[in-house]
């Protein structure tokens, strides 16, 4: 699930991901920060008490129409783009001075506008990638 929870992020919902949890460990997590459990583990979807949803397809953007409808999620605009899709942080925005030397040099001279994720330092610009994935969001909210 991990293209899915790269998508949530995108769409600036807190997620926890990595492909190597526990059993143990996820529903630890979910019960001690009231999380909801995304699983394609059915043993897992059929011991769990708590908040858990199913993800049967294997194609990320029926997964993520079906999350969103299941957990009664309308992105916003202004939530869009606000977390580090690598590693969960909100993003904080960061000055061209800040980034010089640590972006492509083109990228520098084209950009004025910068976000940085404070725990694992990436950096966020907004270029051809930016404006396939929101034509990519405004392709998800057609189905």
């Amino acid at each position: 699930l991990g293209k899915l929870a790269k998508w949530l992020r995108i769409l600036g919902y807190d997620v926890l991901y990595k492909n190597d949890y526990i059993k143990d460990e996820i529903l630890e997590i979910a019960e001690k920060e009231e999380r909801v459990i995304l699983t394609r583990d059915t043993k897992l979807a059929r011991s769990h008490k708590g908040k858990i949803i199913f993800i049967e397809d294997d194609h990320f953007r029926i997964q993520l129409s079906e999350v969103l409808k299941k957990l009664n999620l309308t992105p916003s605009q202004k939530m869009v783009f606000s977390r580090c899709i690598t590693c969960n942080e909100l993003i904080v925005e960061s000055s061209p001075n800040e980034v010089e030397g640590r972006v492509p040099e083109y990228v520098f001279k084209t950009q004025r506008i910068f976000f940085k994720c404070p725990r694992c330092q990436r950096i966020y610009w907004g270029g051809t990638h930016k404006t396939n994935m929101l034509r990519e969001i405004e392709s998800l909210k057609a189905h």
